[in-house]
C-alpha cells in the first residue's frame, strides 16, 4: 500500500467514511495528513471541489449532505428520532417517485424540513402518552397521518442482531428486507431501523436499478461528531458502503462473559420496519 493509500485508510479508520471528502481534504492539504484531519473535523473541505469531483458512475463512492439542524437543535426534538425517520420515509419516497432518482433532489433543506416536521409530530404525540421513546408502530397507532396517504407498511417487522461479522448488516438488508416477497422490487424501499434508543431511516433503490442517481441512503437526525456535527444524509454507492456506515453508528457491543447470553442478544438487537408507495 502506497503512502497516499495509507493516509486515506487512516482517515477512514478515524470514522471519516465519505471517500470523496477524504480525497478532497488530502488534496486541499497537499497530502498533509494532520491538515487533512483538521479540515475534516472543522468541516472546511471545499464544497465546490467536492461538486467538481462528483461521480457519474454507480460504482464510484457516494457523498454526504450535512445539515446544521438536528433533533438536538429543535425544541422538544431530543427523543423525536422515530417520528423524524417516519417523516423521512414518506418524504424521500415521494421525492423519488416524482423525480425518478434520489440524488439530484436531496439537499440540506430537505433534511432540515424533514426534521422540523418530524419534531412537530412528536410534540403532538407527546401530549397523548407519557412514553418518551416510541416504536414506529406506536407512533403510527397514535398518529397515522404522519405518513403520506399512499405510503404503506410492507411485510412484517424484521428483527436483527448485531454481530462481529462485518457482512451482517449487508445480509440483513439484502435478504431480510429488500428480497422480502411482500415488497415490489420495481419501487424504492424505505426501512426505519430502530436500535433503542435511536432510530434512523434507510432508503434502498429499486432492485434492478443500475443508475448512478439511485443511491443507498442513510438519513440520520443525530449528530455524530467529529464526522457529522449535525444531522446528515449519506448517499452510498453500494449496499456494502451503506452497511459500513451503519456499523459505525450501531457497532456490536461485547458485554463480557458475566452477562447472560440472552441479555447480550437483547442489547444488540434491532428492528426494521419497511415502507413503500402503494
Amino acid at each position: 500500500m502506497g503512502d497516499y493509500e495509507e493516509k486515506v485508510r487512516s482517515l477512514q479508520d478515524m470514522g471519516f467514511l465519505d471517500e470523496q471528502l477524504v480525497h478532497v481534504a488530502l488534496r486541499q492539504a497537499n497530502g498533509d495528513l494532520t491538515q487533512a484531519i483538521d479540515l475534516m473535523v472543522t468541516g472546511r473541505v471545499s464544497s465546490v471541489e467536492v461538486a467538481d469531483n462528483d461521480v457519474t458512475s454507480f460504482s464510484s463512492p457516494g457523498r454526504t449532505i450535512h445539515c446544521d439542524v438536528s433533533q438536538y437543535t429543535v425544541e422538544n426534538g431530543i427523543s423525536a428520532c422515530t417520528c423524524i425517520a417516519l417523516t423521512a420515509a414518506s418524504r424521500l419516497l415521494e421525492i423519488c417517485r416524482k423525480s425518478g432518482d434520489n440524488e439530484s433532489q436531496f439537499s440540506e433543506q430537505v433534511i432540515a424540513e424533514t426534521i422540523t416536521y418530524g419534531v412537530q409530530q412528536y410534540s403532538q404525540i407527546a401530549a397523548m402518552t407519557p412514553v418518551e421513546h416510541l416504536s414506529p408502530q406506536e407512533v403510527l397507532d397514535l398518529s397515522p397521518n404522519i405518513l403520506l396517504p399512499d405510503v404503506k407498511a410492507v411485510g412484517a417487522v424484521k428483527n436483527g442482531i448485531l454481530t462481529k461479522d462485518s457482512s451482517a448488516f449487508t445480509s440483513f438488508l439484502e435478504n431480510d428486507c429488500r428480497l422480502d416477497s411482500k415488497n415490489d422490487p420495481s419501487k424504492y424501499l424505505a426501512v426505519v431501523l430502530v436500535k433503542p434508543p435511536e432510530t434512523v431511516l434507510i432508503l434502498l433503490p429499486p432492485f434492478e436499478s443500475q443508475s448512478y442517481a439511485c443511491r443507498y441512503v442513510l438519513f440520520d437526525s443525530h449528530p455524530r461528531p467529529p464526522c457529522h456535527p449535525g444531522s446528515y444524509m449519506k448517499l452510498c454507492s453500494s449496499m456494502k458502503e451503506l452497511a459500513k456506515a451503519l456499523e459505525t453508528i450501531f457497532p456490536y457491543t461485547d458485554l463480557g462473559s458475566d452477562v447472560p447470553e440472552m441479555m447480550a442478544m437483547m442489547y444488540n438487537c434491532y428492528d426494521a420496519y419497511a415502507f413503500q408507495i402503494a
